[in-house]
């Protein structure tokens, strides 16, 4: 059991810090978080090959017609518009980001001689609201201008049933 609650604890630590890359504010060492290629694709001048790859989003009428297209991006107009909803997202979960952020920086990478004191109430639902906006994101800007469409939903592990049958005092 104590396995499993090791390997929990890690799994948790390792999203904290990865949701951290995605969700930091805007800085130097930043180069991956999401405000940061919202300025660039906002404000970056798009290259040769992305202008051609929107255009090529435009197709017959008749794929328009038959729902083929009409969720692609074919402007840089499409993607901004497609940025302000999605920065709105991040607004509405700007208290889940910020408990991540600091609790990734008072616990996991500078570590608080006042830990005791600190009221951290990140949650599992916290990191599992964090990792659905990252693939809302993921789908409207990737999937939408190469498109892609990214299956994220994974099958259940068994580890719950494991562990109740652990528990039950059942081995395997």
């Amino acid at each position: 059991m104590l396995f499993f609650k090791y390997y929990a604890h890690q799994m948790f630590f390792i999203s904290v810090v990865e949701l951290t890359k995605l969700y930091a504010q805007n800085g130097d060492n930043h180069h991956f978080c999401f405000k940061q290629f919202f300025h660039r694709l906002e404000n970056w001048e798009y290259g040769e090959d992305l202008k051609n790859l929107l255009k090529s989003n435009i197709v017959s009428p008749d794929a328009i017609d038959q729902g083929l297209t009409k969720h692609l991006h074919t402007s840089k107009e499409s993607i901004v518009s497609q940025l302000i909803s999605l920065k709105k997202q991040l607004d509405e979960n700007s208290e889940s980001i910020q408990k991540v952020l600091t609790h990734r920086s008072k616990l996991y990478a500078h570590y608080d001689k006042n830990v005791s004191k600190l009221t951290l109430s990140i949650s599992l639902n916290d990191i599992e609201c964090l990792l659905e906006l990252a693939k809302s994101i993921y789908y409207n800007l990737h999937g939408r201008i190469y498109y892609t469409e990214t299956n994220f939903d994974f099958p259940e592990p068994k580890i719950k049933s494991i562990i109740q049958m652990i528990e039950k005092g059942y081995y395997l």
